[in-house]
């Protein structure tokens, strides 16, 4: 058993100073303002409050240490948007020795149109059509486990790329009629419109245009931590030079922090942000989600950046914690959590100071339980401390040339790229198809410089030597540790002509990677596609080669 004294409580509703309260066998028995005698392990809390574990509404948890992050940052549970199948299984794994990991729930696949947002990443996601097809889609994510079902709204880049409304009316249908809560994701107003009618149950992402008349009612997911950095891609998230934070975070969370993403110019952080004013005052309920694994997050630390955001925008600090705990637990029908009360899993998160007085205290995190288990976070200190003292030690890469081994075909999962390996080049035969997602369309290849898990070490190197012609005079597109699927890579362009030419690039010129970490780099026939539209030809190809027998490619110290 487990005693916390004299302890403040916020139950997920109100707060409840000098309180007491019991956990047994993995859950609240019992909550008082009075001493409670029994045999337990006594917490004293004078100071602190103990609060539910967070909940984050909106989650990619593609990082192999995902769940674990967020645990150890308080994020008890996470609601992931978009992953395979097959990545479930890393989910309850966590690290070694640092016990229990974030619950987890997923929609699985979403369903988008094609060439819509959601298949850029080239993760084999389904597309839909027609709405007869919409009660299979939701049927196949049942079946691999979805909690609920995910939509894309998404017309921003033309009507071509989105779901037909008639086709979204189908799957909230579908959803509701197996019991299941349709989400849909929608940037701006006139999408958000579409799935209102639609009788879509959560809207995700808070619209970045004026959007008053579409949030009057129902539940909203914001997602200001990843609109923050998007609006603002040259500037650090305060998490990550927060001193209670920046400690718990591993490298390739800081590098993903570090990260910045660009929405387009036209679009103003400021009208989300009155957005997210005008949905509150409208009784809207809100929740709070980060869209972490996406650029300028991280799990379990952007949390904290997204509670402090909606203080920003309107909300008290009360209500913006009830937006990651009782909130999120009612609307995705998590009944036996996101409130201290007896009977509820023991999923707490205890912080010095009070943080319905200055949300920022969430952050001074003093302890986590999962269930009642806690999280220890002296081994997960220790084994940053080892990834640190061993990424600093480690040998530097030798200058020279690359193995020629280790190129892959690289696409955006709808363009195509053949490779073939000759004895004077590596020839890339790609073509790359239209598309209207979010990111960009491209095909090309890959080059993976190390299978460990913490890639070579390149802290040393100082430049990149590619030689490399097309058929066509073309831009290829290199960067480093392109293969997260969710981290846009900083791209440096090559201008290719149609003879072989050197090009030699810098290291520095790739923004803020770990160059002790690095793990592959993709060089590919690229055209943006940004939220703003643009042009894009129907189709493009291109034979383009690497030249060099051995090597393909020389890294120079």
């Amino acid at each position: 058993m487990l005693l916390f004294t004299n302890v403040d409580v916020f139950d997920g509703t109100d707060l409840l100073p000098g309180s007491h309260v019991l956990v047994r066998d993995g859950v609240v028995a019992k909550v008082s303002t009075a001493p409670i005698p029994c045999r337990a392990t006594v917490i004293d809390g004078t100071g602190q409050t103990l609060l539910p574990g967070l909940i984050d509404s909106h989650a990619h948890l593609w990082a192999a240490t995902a769940t674990t992050e967020s645990a150890v940052f308080g994020v008890t549970t996470t609601l992931d948007m978009v992953s395979p199948p097959e990545l479930a299984r890393q989910w309850t794994t966590g690290v070694p020795g640092v016990g229990p990991v974030a619950d987890t729930r997923t929609a699985v696949f979403p369903a988008t149109a094609p060439h819509g947002h959601g298949t850029e990443f080239g993760i084999g996601t389904p597309v839909l059509t027609e709405p007869e097809q919409a009660r299979g889609f939701v049927e196949d994510q049942l079946a691999h486990g979805a909690s609920y079902i995910k939509i894309i709204c998404d017309a921003v880049h033309g009507a071509e790329s989105s779901l037909r409304p008639e086709v979204v009316a189908a799957l909230v249908s579908a959803a509701h009629e197996r019991g299941v809560l349709a989400v849909a994701h929608a940037t701006v107003a006139a999408d958000a419109a579409i799935a209102r009618v639609a009788g879509a149950d959560v809207l995700m992402h808070v619209p970045v245009d004026e959007a008053s008349a579409v949030l009057t009612d129902g539940v909203l997911v914001t997602t200001l931590a990843t609109l923050h950095s998007g609006f603002f891609p040259g500037k650090r998230p305060e998490v990550l030079d927060d001193p209670d934070l920046r400690p718990l975070l591993c490298p390739d969370a800081r590098e993903n922090l570090a990260q910045g993403w660009r929405l387009p110019d036209t679009w103003r952080y400021e009208t989300a942000q009155a957005n997210v004013r005008a949905a509150r005052d409208q009784g809207v309920r809100i929740l709070a989600g980060t869209d972490a694994g996406m650029p300028g997050t991280a799990h379990g630390a952007s949390l904290h950046h997204e509670l402090a955001l909606l203080v920003e925008s309107g909300l008290t600090p009360t209500e913006a914690l009830r937006s990651a705990t009782s909130a999120p637990a009612e609307v995705f029908g998590l009944a036996d959590r996101g409130r201290i009360a007896p009977g509820l899993r023991a999923d707490l998160l205890l912080v010095h100071g009070n943080p319905t007085a200055d949300v920022r205290h969430t952050r001074r995190i003093r302890g986590v339980w999962v269930a009642g288990e806690p999280v220890r976070h002296d081994v997960w200190r220790a084994r940053l401390e080892r990834i640190e003292s061993r990424l600093s030690t480690r040998p530097a890469h030798p200058s020279g040339p690359l193995p020629t081994d280790r190129w892959k075909p690289l696409t955006d999962g709808s363009s195509r790229a053949v490779l073939t390996m000759r004895p004077e080049s590596l020839c890339v035969d790609t073509e790359v198809q239209p598309s209207a997602g979010w990111q960009v369309c491209f095909a090309g290849t890959s080059y993976t410089i190390s299978d460990a898990e913490d890639g070579t070490n390149l802290s040393d190197s100082k430049e990149i030597t590619l030689t490399v012609r097309a058929d066509q005079p073309c831009v290829l597109a290199a960067s480093l540790d392109a293969g997260y699927p969710l981290k846009p890579p900083v791209v440096v362009p090559v201008p290719v002509g149609t003879e072989f030419q050197r090009h030699t690039l810098s290291l520095s010129a790739f923004g803020p990677v770990d160059l002790r970490t690095w793990r592959d780099m993709a060089v590919a026939l690229q055209e943006q596609r940004n939220c703003a539209g643009g042009s894009l030809a129907s189709e493009l190809a291109v034979r383009a080669a690497i030249q060099g027998g051995s090597p393909l490619t020389q890294v120079r110290r």
